[in-house]
Order: structure tokens, then sequence, then C-alpha cells
């Protein structure tokens, strides 16, 4: 199972607020047999200036418990991706 990374820098009122998503995947070279892992790119947001936080928040939320990105918050408000089976 992939691993998921998710960044936000939150913008003052001048400033945009950008959120990214990014996969760590493993990967394999058959040409050289050599394993390795690489980072996807699997969302990028810039909000509009002045977006209240409490409303990035929740985009934020319903984005991560949604079932395009199998991740879930926990309660302190890390996000991580759910436990392996």
């Amino acid at each position: 199972m992939a691993t998921y990374y998710v960044g936000l820098d939150l913008g003052q009122s001048a400033d945009y607020t950008a959120l990214a998503v990014v996969q760590k995947v493993p990967a394999y070279d058959p040409q050289t047999g050599k394993h390795s892992t690489e980072l996807r790119l699997r969302h990028l947001e810039r909000y509009p200036l002045k977006t209240p936080y409490t409303q990035i928040a929740d985009h934020v939320h319903d984005l991560l418990s949604g079932p395009r990105l199998p991740c879930r918050s926990s309660r302190t408000g890390a996000w991580r991706s759910p436990p392996r089976n």
C-alpha cells in the first residue's frame, strides 16, 4: 500500500493558501534490477485569497476522507494513510 503526504501552506490575507498531496509508491526498474520509491503528485490546489481557514479545513477533510485519497485524520488533526491489512 502506498503512503500519502499532505502539505498545506496557510496563506495570510494577502497570500494564497496551497495544498499538495504526494503519494510515495514502490518502483522497480527492470533494466537495472533496482528497487526504489517514487513520489507522485496526486493533488495540487491553490485557494482564492481570503478563503476562511475553517472552509479550507473542511475542504481538506472532505478531500482526504473521500474515495479518491484513502487517508484519514487523527484526533490531533494529523493525516495518515489507513493501516495496512
